[in-house]
């Protein structure tokens, strides 16, 4: 059971790396669409441009959402290890109970 334990410890750190990494991406996108649309939004003609804007604007919209969703996953990720761990604790002190 312990090494099963150990296996899913691994495993959540790992796919933490995992989704930093991903809002790291997300982050560097993030601030290229806003470079993007204050280039746009400094257009003398913003309305030739509205189609993009919008478009760019609604990419930023999800890509907040995402790093959202991520940064959620990354808090319920380490929620899990801390009760892996806790378990193990509980292992290990009815072992030396023995």
């Amino acid at each position: 059971m312990k090494a099963f334990i150990l296996q899913e410890i691994t495993e959540s750190r790992r796919l933490i790396r995992v989704f930093r990494d991903e809002v790291d991406v997300a982050k560097i996108a993030l601030g290229q669409v806003n470079a993007m649309i204050v280039e746009m939004e400094a257009m003398n003609d913003p309305f030739e441009y509205a189609n993009s804007l919008g478009c760019l604007r609604d990419s930023k919209r999800m890509l907040g959402w995402k790093i959202m969703g991520l940064n959620q996953r990354i808090k319920d990720t380490e929620g899990e290890i801390r009760t892996f761990e806790g378990h193990l604790n509980i292992m290990d002190a009815a072992i030396n109970l023995e």
